[in-house]
């Protein structure tokens, strides 16, 4: 409850779509000492789209999801040698986390949306594919908790924790095709 995470568009870039080439940014709740902990680089040639920051349990981390579209799907940047670089570039869509001390990037998962730390911190559940998933904190042990069924496309809302860390609550909308 001290620090406020959030996204900020660069003066003169396109704010019609939330997240779209923002940075994300901590401030204290008094309005001072505001840190860019990650910064989105249009010149990656990528069209990245942030999901909203959302902070550990223990305050120590953000998770955030990015959506990054490839104009040019030959490059032969690899998603690793542009990590380095702490921005979303080519191939880089995916869960990551940005440890609020160091500002270092650790991404995840290659795909997904809606990060949710569970309330102990050890593990994030997020939708992806039309499911929900659990990965633990570090990266680790990614599985897959529903099953999409092949004939339906379900709309899922984020993954909701219990408090006791051990159940996920989300509402499933299908409609049959």
């Amino acid at each position: 409850g001290q620090k406020i995470a959030f996204l900020r568009s660069p003066t003169g870039s396109p704010t019609e779509t939330p997240g779209l080439l923002a940075d994300v940014y901590v401030i204290d709740e008094d309005g001072t000492n505001e840190t860019r902990l990650f910064q989105n680089r249009p010149e990656n040639e990528t069209n990245p789209v942030l999901g909203w920051p959302v902070w550990s349990p223990d305050g120590n981390k953000i998770a955030f999801a990015s959506h990054a579209t490839d104009p040019n799907p030959t490059s032969s940047a690899s998603a690793e040698s542009t990590l380095s670089s702490n921005s979303p570039a080519a191939k880089m869509t995916g869960i990551y986390v940005i440890d609020v001390d160091t500002a270092g990037l650790c991404k995840l998962t290659s795909t997904g949306t809606s990060p949710t730390w569970s309330p102990d911190g050890n593990k994030i559940a997020f939708e992806n594919a039309f499911a929900i998933y659990v990965i633990n904190s570090d990266g680790s042990g990614q599985k897959e908790l529903t099953n999409a069924v092949p004939t339906a496309v379900p709309e899922l809302s984020p993954p909701v924790w219990a408090p006791d860390s051990e159940r996920i609550a989300f509402a499933k909308k299908q409609t049959f095709t």
